[in-house]
């Protein structure tokens, strides 16, 4: 979301982006777009290097307006401008729920209260930090993510790809693999839908913390010749293209920007009644919303696709149509810079 915002805004903004963690893997697809990338390397929970270098990038770039993104480079950025009167603006991608622990929560509202503006993702997002967090309601905007809408990808051959029968319907997702993501339900659900339905195959793209035992759960379930776990991919867009539907079980979720992506390549979604998702999808117009942890539940929406299709093919036509008029890019960058030139003025 970050390269795309940033590419976007290249004609209002100069912009360079600094990280703390990992290994800076989109560090050369930002240089190809022109942004100079900072590596700010922390370590642990309280890094006072850290904390100088970005204390010193900030003094040299002399920026106009700070943006931050996730709970790290909020407290960071606002204590390394302190005093500069720089102003910053922090991103919250998600219903934070850290932040209802002390001593977390208390260092999250003296980060707010010293931010010029914070951005939400969603409207259930701006409720969680202000009924939840205690975060000061006249400082959040709320900004749906947008994607850039384009052509559609050509389809992976998913059967080649990995090893299904030909005549497979496959439904997939593509998700960290943590407790937040409810993929345990997802196997759950699978096992029983896959009775009706013995052709169905899940093809689960990503990887996190929770794979060993997600694979574990998979073969006590005698999933082992239904479930793919694909690992990381860079052919998202491919592997949705080519979907029988799209499944999001998540516990919770912030927004689920990658339900805006399994629509872009008109693939069917299903997905839980939580967080920000009711405000991307629309149940039984766009696509198909259930209890969050109801494995049943999903295994009828799953099931649900391959009884009635062109039900399903109606869902796939309005939620095309809605993503481009709710959901672009070119929209959410309008918005964000409105943002950052009113903090700045």
């Amino acid at each position: 979301m970050l390269l795309a915002l940033t590419e976007r805004l290249g004609g209002r903004f100069d912009s360079h982006v600094g990280y703390f963690k990992g290994g800076g893997g989109l560090a050369s697809r930002f240089a190809a777009i022109g942004v100079p990338v900072h590596a700010l390397g922390i370590r642990g929970r309280a890094d006072w290097r850290c904390l100088r270098r970005t204390r010193r990038l900030i003094r040299t770039l002399r920026p106009d307006v700070i943006a931050t993104h996730l709970f790290k480079a909020d407290t960071y950025g606002a204590a390394a401008a302190f005093g500069t009167g720089i102003p910053v603006v922090c991103h919250k991608h998600n219903e934070d729920q850290y932040l209802l622990r002390r001593p977390i929560g208390a260092l999250g509202r003296l980060v707010a209260r010293r931010a010029r503006a914070i951005v939400t993702i969603s409207d259930a997002v701006s409720r969680f930090f202000v009924e939840r967090a205690g975060f000061p309601a006249d400082k959040l905007v709320r900004i749906h993510h947008g994607i850039a809408i384009g052509e559609r990808a050509a389809p992976l051959d998913l059967a080649t790809a990995f090893d299904l029968p030909a005549d497979a319907l496959v439904f997939g997702t593509v998700a960290r693999l943590t407790e937040q993501k409810g993929i345990a339900t997802l196997l759950d659900a699978t096992a029983r839908a896959v009775r009706e339905a013995p052709r169905m195959r899940v093809v689960v793209v990503g990887d996190g913390e929770d794979r060993a035992a997600l694979e574990a759960m998979r073969d006590r379930l005698g999933l082992t010749d239904v479930v793919r776990f694909a690992g990381r991919r860079d052919d998202v867009d491919a592997i949705l293209a080519a979907l029988d539907a799209f499944v999001l079980p998540s516990n919770w979720e912030g927004f689920g920007i990658v339900l805006l992506e399994a629509m872009a390549q008109a693939c069917p979604v299903i997905a839980t009644r939580v967080g920000g998702i009711p405000e991307v999808v629309d149940d039984g117009v766009t696509g198909r919303l259930i209890p969050a942890g109801d494995a049943d539940a999903l295994a009828d929406g799953m099931l649900d696709v391959v009884r009635d299709p062109a039900a399903t093919a109606r869902r796939v036509s309005a939620a095309t149509a809605r993503l481009a008029e709710r959901f672009s890019l070119d929209r959410m960058t309008d918005e964000t810079a409105a943002v950052y030139e009113r903090v700045i003025a």
